[in-house]
């Protein structure tokens, strides 16, 4: 499938075949990714979650001190929920002292996902700019048919960008929308 999802003909189809500068920029932009947004966000979730899970001791020993076993019970349900990945919500019914500490993880998730966003866009505009310098340069050597596929490969990241930058971070989108052929 392309970018647009389909697997019909499609113009995008085969330009990284085709023109192996456009190929070397995706590896690259892949790379980027994978180095300056994925790693860093997943290094600060791994942060986030390793403080959270110490909030959630923290408060299971005032509650065992207390012998509060409700308190201790629930602490240790969201202490397991989490190790599985979960994200907490602070929508979820909850003990009530366990509702701080999700509103505290989820404004520092948010702000880790922001800086991710952040950082993606940038990655994505260093990209398109440097296909519209390539293709500008087909142009200037009378490579039509070249300059057209990377203008329709600009315009696909684009695009892309445009996207990211109107969807909502969640927790739940792992992975941009990159340029596929």
């Amino acid at each position: 499938p392309n970018a647009s999802g389909s697997a019909a003909a499609d113009p995008l189809d085969g330009i990284l075949k085709r023109d192996a500068f456009i190929a070397q920029l995706e590896a690259g932009f892949a790379t980027a990714l994978e180095r300056e947004a994925e790693a860093s966000y997943q290094a600060a979730l791994k942060t986030l979650n390793a403080q959270y899970l110490a909030a959630l001791d923290r408060s299971r020993e005032t509650a065992r001190v207390a012998g509060d076993a409700e308190e201790m019970a629930a602490l240790d349900l969201e202490r397991k929920s989490v190790l599985s990945a979960q994200v907490p919500d602070v929508d979820a019914a909850g003990r009530p002292s366990i509702m701080p500490l999700r509103a505290t993880y989820l404004a520092t998730l948010a702000k880790a996902q922001t800086a991710r966003q952040q950082t993606i866009l940038g990655l994505y505009l260093k990209y398109e700019n440097a296909v519209a310098e390539h293709e500008k340069g087909l142009a200037r050597s009378n490579k039509i048919s070249e300059a057209l596929d990377a203008k329709k490969w600009r315009e696909n990241i684009s695009a892309a960008r445009a996207a990211l930058e109107t969807s909502p971070r969640s927790p739940d989108s792992q992975q941009p929308a990159a340029p596929q052929s």
